[in-house]
């Protein structure tokens, strides 16, 4: 059995791309740029003295919605971003570089390829799990395999490693105890609502932690984020959160504290004295932590 192709026609398109794109390969190859880095923990288990750490880190093309991709997995797996500057030196697609820990961590694989973009739909990155004491800190650092020079460079600190927002999250009031801020039972975002759309300073950050989260729509992220101002942005803000539970607002609270710590910090020690003789008889609530 064999097939006739009649009139056969030929373009040489073809043959003159191929050796192009291969050209285009090669001279990516030579052409430095800077990447991104980012940084996500897990806390597996913990004691009075001792916990277990997993960090994610990820060497990416400075591509936003790559950025956006890897956030969005994260979070389905319960993982945080750690932010740090994340821009390198002058890295090179298509090569190896390896990831250095303390001496404490083990870390799997040893290195990453930078790549231009990713043909799998999980993006590669390096595991380092950390067992250590509760004021562990944790250099982390990205070289070419083939050189002695650092590319980026970054140390997590026992704070951040303990994860502020996490334990905020697992924080549970008993039954029959009072709230947060107890007058009425109204959420700590709700009653400061006009001093947070004052005096925020970080939105975007906030921004992108709820989008991770799933709490903002692309449509809507980008609706906050192209008003003129702050204010106009957390405005914007509480437009969407209107329907929202006090579930979805805690991770709003979490995520402000988490990059606006002072003013956070100032409103919650300001509340209390304005009420402190309205609920001087209040019974104090107490949290569990799980």
């Amino acid at each position: 059995m064999y097939a006739v192709l009649e009139n056969p026609t030929f373009s040489c398109i073809g043959v003159i791309l191929y050796p192009l794109n291969c050209l285009k390969d090669g001279i990516m190859k030579l052409i430095p740029c800077h990447g991104v880095v980012l940084l996500f923990y897990n806390t597996i288990t913990r004691d009075d003295r001792t916990y277990k750490y997993r960090l994610h880190l990820y060497l990416l093309p400075n591509i936003r919605t790559v950025e956006k991709e890897v956030e969005r997995e994260e979070a389905r797996h319960s993982c945080q971003r750690i932010y740090k500057p994340p821009q390198t030196e002058s890295v090179y697609f298509k090569k190896k570089y390896r990831i250095n820990g303390p001496q404490i961590a083990r870390v799997i694989p040893k290195t990453l390829l930078f790549e231009s973009h990713c043909p799998l739909e999980i993006h590669p990155f390096i595991e380092i799990n950390i067992n250590g004491e509760k004021n562990t800190e944790v250099n982390v650092s990205v070289h070419p395999e083939d050189k002695d020079i650092t590319v980026w460079e970054t140390m997590v600190s026992a704070e951040e490693m303990l994860g502020l927002p996490s334990l905020m999250s697992r924080l549970k009031i008993q039954p029959g105890d009072s709230q947060h801020f107890p007058e009425e039972n109204v959420h700590f975002v709700d009653k400061n609502r006009a001093d947070l759309i004052r005096v925020i300073s970080v939105v975007y950050c906030v921004l992108d932690d709820l989008l991770s989260l799933g709490l903002l729509t692309d449509e809507q992220y980008d609706s906050v984020r192209s008003q003129n101002t702050k204010s106009e942005q957390m405005r914007k803000l509480y437009d969407y959160m209107r329907g929202w539970g006090n579930d979805d607002k805690d991770k709003v609270y979490q995520a402000l504290r988490k990059h606006n710590y002072r003013t956070i910090k100032y409103l919650e020690n300001k509340v209390p004295a304005e009420y402190r003789k309205s609920h001087a008889s209040a019974k104090t609530f107490k949290c569990i932590l799980y």
